[in-house]
């Protein structure tokens, strides 16, 4: 498994480097889209490492990652054939998620209470809303 992972990644890393990326540049969890842009055709939307002038990688504002930035570069060659564009969820995005498992939990609760249902199938629901409650930050509130 980890050659076939390795081998997706140098694809990648090839693709990126034929279309003017460096691939050491490129953050192994960075936004990459391709795009149609009016003025310069389809396009390549890379999350990137911002490096200082001398070429080291910089730290962000908080002081704890690296630094990153967006570039925009032509599409020379297509990326490999099952390669699909990545964009990280946005911080509403995920908000609305925990939001939704905070009412999942008490929902599993109060489903793993219905008359005839199988018991194993009733652990499953009271054990998934456990672990909701357990990973999610706050108070888990009702349906």
């Amino acid at each position: 498994m980890a050659k076939h992972l390795s081998d997706r990644r140098e694809s990648v890393a090839a693709w990126l480097d034929a279309n003017g990326i460096p691939p050491g540049d490129v953050p192994i969890d960075a936004d990459i889209t391709i795009e149609d842009s009016h003025e310069a055709g389809r396009v390549i939307h890379c999350e990137t490492f911002d490096r200082t002038s001398d070429g080291h990688i910089q730290i962000d504002d908080t002081g704890k990652k690296a630094a990153t930035k967006f570039v925009t570069v032509p599409l020379k060659t297509n990326p490999p054939p099952w390669w699909r564009s990545r964009v990280k969820p946005t911080r509403d995005e995920l908000l609305r998620i925990i939001e939704e498992l905070r009412h999942l939990g008490p929902a599993l609760e109060l489903e793993a209470t219905a008359p005839g249902m199988h018991d194993a199938a009733r652990e499953a629901k009271r054990d998934a809303s456990r672990r909701i409650r357990e990973i999610l930050p706050g108070p888990v509130e009702g349906p």
